[in-house]
């Protein structure tokens, strides 16, 4: 390991020159590295390789064959074409470089993903595999798209975000799939379809055609080992997916050592830790420079002495641990900046400016590089946001863990501000995967970490599968999907409660995908309000596009008793209070008057976020399924009682889609702004289905375009739509 570092330095050193000497004695090392058993010590021969390709430019000419050859022999195939190699190969080599060229795309494999895709399209295998973020699973995933081999696939990951960017990356195969991204849109009965879907839609979706092949991306996901409020959700789709149809799949995640040997047998898994990465990565502990001015804002330290460190070298994605602090730290920023550099120009100032507000601090922060991305924001700018960083329009990202768990992208460098997600704790699982977003695959060779705390110690915790490893705490949600021959333990209170369910009452419950005891407290109470015909009096409404204020509050009181205790986290803090900003949103002019009504004890800046939290979490989230959830359940209950079933879909459904009409409102799926929507949803055809939209808009790709309403930045969002 000396003698490893010793050589890392020499290379990285502004003197260094690879002469013949230095290229016979590093590569016999290296070489010696690679041929070795263990996959750790092959890796630091991997890491002397990249290191080298990050300094190729002091490689002399005459030694540059020998490392052309370690390049083969680690398997970095990709890079042999990056760095315009091909044509020096020798004839084997050429050929071994050939046999792992893509079929599909005018790239290459590297040796690992050559490995993984024999193994998943042409041994037909399970796999579970644990691999690094800069690995290339997003390729592997087009890949295996692109092979065409399956007719039915289905995508699951944890963001609708993530999803965007996936269905951006898949696209350009809409002539073969169907490509499905909302429970609406219909699957072809012949043909291929491909889902891109989180585990509520899947869920929620009616109609899924047999599943041939299964992709679940950020897999740990689904673990008692990590905390997740959506976990339950996940381990029900799951379920689903491979009990229904039985299908191949794939589960993919970085940084996990063990998973479930009882699931691996249970479906002839297959468990792989790949360590294989094509970036490597210096970490530096660095501490702030306290002297600044601000004295007691640690926060301010540690990002001017992140800003004087970095001195303008490359860019640099600032890890914050909560929105609130991505705006403090975006501004800190620009403070350091804005009069040492020139203001940029991008489309999405002026729509911010248009539609949110001229003096959001937001459109200073883009207007000097600076992009915010957390979850508060809507999908359309963190989008743009990512898409601009991607295309080094932007050179600063500050972040939250949205950055580990939403999006695929990276940096030269990686600061983090704190070493929180929220309020807990970074795990070592979540600062390797911050990690791993440092250096990006075919662009830097060698990213840096700059941290102002130690690495934790802890170990990663091995990946549970619950739904059949059912080690306690087991949840009564998951146990409500199962087979009565899968429980293992039925003498648990939560069982015998599930069987005191009637049977009508269990179906209803797991459809809707609540928590199963809410569902029933809330099955009592409007059970017996009906019986004494206060809920017809005060509730009673049948798919009617605008009920008033008093019918919608009784439904989302009910609603906020059993299933909404949380919701302080996201600027709501009572029902009362949801039904009031639910008013406001409707008709003209709606942002702002909802920002208005949150703005009274806080700041127009605190606002906007606020503002926008609430459409996020709860208009286009949580109130559209309580509403879908409550419908189920008064529906149960008049068909026991012989009444009339009252509907509250269609409301549910105006809300989820900003009130746009639904066929054109799929584009919101696709990253465009509602507004840019509401100026072109006139000019599509009443009779248009869904599923032809993409083609509709492509063909009258001219006229939608040439709509003087829109602004630079719609038009930049629907082109870049158009040309996917």
């Amino acid at each position: 390991m000396e003698k490893f570092e010793e050589i890392i330095s020499n290379i990285d050193s502004p003197d260094f020159r690879m002469d013949i000497e230095a290229a016979f004695s590093i590569g016999n090392f290296v070489g010696a590295l690679l041929l070795n058993s263990d996959e750790n010590i092959r890796d630091l021969g991997r890491r002397v390789v990249i290191r080298v390709l990050a300094n190729w430019h002091k490689v002399n000419n005459d030694c540059k064959d020998i490392w052309i050859d370690l390049m083969l022999r680690s398997g970095f195939y990709p890079y042999i074409q990056k760095e315009g190699l091909i044509d020096n190969l020798p004839f084997f080599s050429a050929i071994e470089q050939e046999s792992y060229s893509s079929d599909n795309q005018n790239l290459y494999y590297h040796k690992k993903q050559k490995q993984l895709y024999e193994l998943i399209v042409e041994e037909k295998k399970n796999l579970l595999v644990s691999a690094p973020t800069s690995f290339g699973k997003s390729f592997l995933i087009e890949e295996i798209v692109a092979s065409k081999k399956y007719k039915n696939i289905l995508i699951i990951q944890p963001t609708l975000a993530l999803l965007a960017e996936t269905r951006r990356n898949l696209q350009k195969y809409d002539d073969y799939y169907n490509i499905v991204v909302r429970t609406t849109q219909k699957a072809k009965e012949e043909g291929a379809n491909l889902f891109l879907l989180t585990a509520e839609r899947v869920l929620e979706y009616e109609g899924l055609p047999n599943i041939d092949f299964f992709v679940l991306d950020e897999f740990y996901k689904i673990s008692n080992a990590f905390s997740d409020e959506r976990r339950d959700v996940l381990n029900v789709a799951v379920f689903k997916i491979l009990n229904t149809f039985n299908p191949q799949f794939y589960f993919i995640g970085p940084y996990i050592e063990q998973v479930s040997q009882e699931f691996l047998e249970k479906y002839n898994a297959s468990f792989l830790n790949i360590k294989y990465s094509l970036v490597d990565v210096d970490t530096y502990l660095i501490e702030a420079d306290s002297s600044l001015k601000q004295v007691g804002c640690s926060v301010y330290h540690k990002v001017i002495t992140a800003l004087r460190r970095l001195d303008g070298e490359g860019q640099t994605i600032f890890y914050c641990s909560s929105p609130d602090m991505t705006f403090r730290v975006a501004k800190i920023i620009y403070d350091y900046i804005h009069d040492k550099t020139e203001p940029i120009s991008l489309p999405l100032a002026e729509w911010v400016k248009r539609n949110i507000s001229q003096n959001w601090e937001f459109v200073n922060f883009i207007n000097w590089g600076i992009g915010v991305h957390n979850a508060a924001l809507p999908k359309h700018i963190t989008s743009s946001i990512i898409s601009y960083f991607n295309k080094r329009k932007l050179k600063f990202l500050v972040c939250t863990s949205t950055i580990i768990e939403g999006v695929n992208t990276s940096a030269k460098n990686i600061v983090i501000i704190n070493p929180k997600k929220s309020k807990k704790s970074l795990t070592i699982f979540d600062y390797k995967n911050i990690r791993g977003r440092a250096g990006r695959f075919m662009q830097h060779y060698v990213g840096n970490l700059y941290s102002f705390k130690e690495e934790p110690k802890e170990n990663i915790e091995a990946v549970d599968i619950p739904f059949v490893d059912q080690s306690e705490p087991f949840s009564t949600d998951i146990m409500l999907q199962l087979p009565d021959e899968m429980i293992k333990n039925k003498t648990s209170e939560d069982y015998l409660f599930i069987q005191s369910l009637p049977i009508f009452n269990r179906l209803v419950y797991k459809k809707n995908g609540l928590p199963v005891r809410a569902q029933h407290m809330l099955y009592l109470k409007l059970k017996e309000e009906l019986q004494q015909a206060r809920y017809k009096q005060f509730a009673y409404w049948n798919n009617v596009l605008y009920p008033t204020k008093n019918e919608l509050k009784y439904v989302l009181d009910r609603c906020w008793d059993f299933f909404g205790m949380n919701g302080l986290d996201h600027a709501i803090y009572n029902s009362g209070h949801l039904v009031d900003c639910i008013a406001l949103y409707r008709g003209w002019n709606t942002f702002h008057r909802l920002q208005l009504q949150l703005q009274w004890k806080s700041s127009e800046a605190k606002a906007i976020v606020n503002a926008f939290n609430v459409i996020n979490h709860w208009f286009q989230y949580k109130v559209p399924k309580w509403l879908s959830v409550f419908n189920e359940i008064q529906k149960l209950i008049a068909q026991e009682l012989g009444m009339e079933e009252a509907n509250y879909v269609a409301f549910a459904s105006a809300l989820e889609q900003d009130f746009l009409l639904e066929q054109p409102s799929l584009l919101l799926e696709y990253g465009i702004p509602a507004s840019a929507i509401d100026k072109i949803q006139h000019m599509f055809p009443s009779d248009l289905r869904e599923d032809s939209i993409m083609n509709w808009l492509k063909t009258n790709s001219q006229q939608v375009l040439s709509n003087d309403a829109l602004l630079d930045y719609e038009k930049e969002k629907l082109n870049e739509l158009i040309s996917d």
